[in-house]
């Protein structure tokens, strides 16, 4: 047996696809679907919605007739709502979310199509588990770095994906800039009297940001990372004494030029030799 139902439309505004939709503020849906509305009332999109104005429809369609009369003709269930392409999930989120995103469209999730319900898989009638990681199940490469012996914190929790990351809007990670890194690695940004250059080019000339091998996330070891740029044959020395990168006796490009971000008192040179 269906329960009609007539509803006086009109104390509330929720959003639908890019249009507006007055609704009732008390939720109708709740009459049958306790359950769903409850547990929605312990998520996010609960908690960013004031008071009980609904939100169902921006994914399960006007509501009316079906309040009305009990037609579900209009209605978008669980079923209909699986065999949405990426592009139907996303535009029903960026129905809402589109001001606060306004550059998703550009972004590398945007151009690849990426749904919104890849990652953000239990907003709508569960609260999404705290220890999920959506970044892993496509970005295996990535994550596989964080287990080598020199990695930023994430696998520890002190660090996740979005703290260098904007999945929403920014563009490629050799994009990001050393600013990002700045963030946290201030003492690496100067200003210096004699800047290193390639500091200016990005700190990831130098440095792998997911993990290395090498100490400090260096990209390559030992001098095989000072000689990817600096190629001329000869070098000045202590005194202007020139030397080449074969030093003798397994010399290292960091015993003299310890200050490799830059430096305020000679080009780059440990602190014993800046006299």
């Amino acid at each position: 047996m269906v329960r009609a139902k007539t509803v006086n439309l009109g104390l509330a505004v929720v959003c639908t696809f890019g249009t507006a939709l007055v609704v009732q503020a008390a939720n109708p849906c709740a009459d049958c679907h306790q359950e769903q509305v409850n547990a929605v009332r312990q998520t996010v999109h609960q908690r960013a919605v004031a008071g009980d104005a609904r939100f169902c429809v921006a994914c399960h369609g006007n509501p009316q007739k079906h309040l009305e009369t009990g037609d579900k003709a209009d209605i978008r269930g669980a079923e209909a709502l699986a065999k949405w392409q990426a592009s139907e999930q996303t535009t029903a989120c960026l129905s809402c979310h589109g001001p606060s995103r306004p550059g998703f469209a550009a972004s590398p999730h945007g151009q690849g199509n990426v749904s919104c319900w890849s990652c953000h898989s239990g907003v709508w009638h569960q609260p999404a588990p705290a220890a999920a990681d959506p970044c892993a199940s496509c970005h295996g490469v990535e994550v596989a770095s964080f287990r080598r012996a020199y990695h930023h914190p994430v696998p520890e929790g002190k660090l996740t994906c979005v703290s260098c990351h904007d999945p929403h809007n920014e563009q490629q990670s050799e994009e990001l800039g050393r600013e990002r890194c700045l963030t946290c690695h201030r003492q690496a940004g100067g200003p210096f009297v004699f800047p290193h250059l390639a500091v200016e080019e990005g700190c990831v000339v130098c440095h792998a940001p997911h993990g290395s091998t090498n100490r400090s996330l260096l990209a390559t070891a030992g001098n095989g990372l000072c000689v990817r740029c600096h190629t001329q044959s000869n070098f000045p020395g202590v005194g202007k004494v020139p030397h080449n990168f074969n030093l003798a006796g397994g010399g290292r490009c960091f015993d003299c030029h310890s200050e490799p971000h830059g430096s305020n008192v000679s080009p780059l040179l440990a602190p014993r030799l800046q006299r």
